[in-house]
C-alpha cells in the first residue's frame, strides 16, 4: 500500500499535513470497494490528496471468506503523516471484537454540485448519547414505501417513523438471537 500511495501522492505537497487519516471502506462479496467515511485527525488540507477517488479506483481487493463463503467486510485504512512523509496500514474491522463504538466528530458531507458547508447544516447526527439508538454503528438502512426508516444495528433494529424512534430487539418482539445474529422467530402455531 505504501508504494501505491507514494505513486499517487507524487508531486503533491505534504508539507503542512501532520497527523492521521482513517478511511473506512466496505469490500463486497465480489471484491469491489467503496469509501464510506473519512476521519481527518491532521493539520493541513487533505482534499488535494483526493483519497476518496484514489481508493475507489483501486483494483485487486478480494472479498472476505467465512467457511468458504464470500462475505462483505469493512476495512480501515490508516495514513500517518509526519515531516512530509507518510505510512499506510490497514485493519479488517471485526465487530465481534469491540464493544459499542462511540461516535466522534461530525458527519462528512460531500457533494460536488452543492455547497457542502450549507448541506452540513441540514443533517442531524444521532448517536447512543443523544437518542435511543442501541449502537453507534449502523450496518444497514432502508426506507420503505411509507417513508419509514429502518436501521439495522448489532443491538437491535431501529424504526424511525415521523421522527419517532422505536427499538426492536429480541426482548420486545418476535426477533430472537441466533449465533450472534438476530432473526425472525419461528411462527407460533395455534
Amino acid at each position: 500500500l505504501n508504494s501505491y500511495f507514494a505513486e499517487k501522492f507524487q508531486g503533491k505537497n505534504l508539507k503542512n499535513i501532520e497527523g492521521s487519516i482513517f478511511i473506512q471502506l466496505l469490500i463486497d462479496t465480489t471484491g469491489k470497494q467503496c469509501v464510506i467515511s473519512i476521519g481527518n485527525k491532521t493539520t493541513g488540507k487533505i482534499s488535494r490528496l483526493d483519497l476518496r477517488n484514489i481508493i475507489n479506483a483501486m483494483t485487486g481487493w478480494k472479498p472476505a471468506f467465512t467457511k468458504d463463503k464470500p462475505e462483505n467486510v469493512s476495512v480501515t485504512i490508516r495514513f500517518d503523516f509526519a515531516n512530509e512523509n507518510f505510512r499506510v496500514s490497514y485493519d479488517r474491522f471485526d465487530p465481534n471484537a469491540v464493544t459499542n463504538m462511540k461516535s466522534v466528530g461530525e458527519s462528512e458531507v460531500t457533494n460536488k454540485t452543492s455547497n457542502s458547508k450549507i448541506l452540513k447544516n441540514d443533517f442531524e447526527v444521532y448517536t447512543t448519547q443523544n437518542s435511543v439508538l442501541p449502537w453507534d454503528m449502523t450496518r444497514s438502512i432502508s426506507i420503505d414505501t411509507n417513508n419509514i426508516v429502518w436501521l439495522g444495528t448489532d443491538n437491535g433494529i431501529v424504526k424511525i417513523e415521523n421522527d419517532k424512534f422505536s427499538v426492536i430487539t429480541p426482548k420486545n418482539s418476535a426477533l430472537r438471537a441466533r449465533s450472534g445474529k438476530a432473526t425472525l422467530a419461528d411462527p407460533i402455531s395455534a
